[in-house]
């Protein structure tokens, strides 16, 4: 069964192209997302984000309860 679908992609050269495609794509993207959690799990990376922050960690001062 397998054979015979093989052997009907490999017969129309468009679905040929079309399905080399696809599996290129597939290890493509299983790569760049292997790579990026190698990269989440790097200390250095990870220190690099930690320093950027949109707002730095202001103490405002407490308001008085009876105000």
């Amino acid at each position: 069964m397998l054979s015979t679908m093989i052997e009907r992609i490999a017969m129309q050269p468009f679905m040929f192209i079309a399905l080399c495609g696809v599996i290129i794509l597939l290890h493509l993207g299983a790569y760049t997302r292997i790579r990026h959690e190698a990269n989440l799990k790097n200390s250095s990376h990870s220190e690099r984000r930690k320093t950027l922050r949109v707002m730095p960690d202001v103490k405002l001062p407490k308001k008085k309860p009876g105000k």
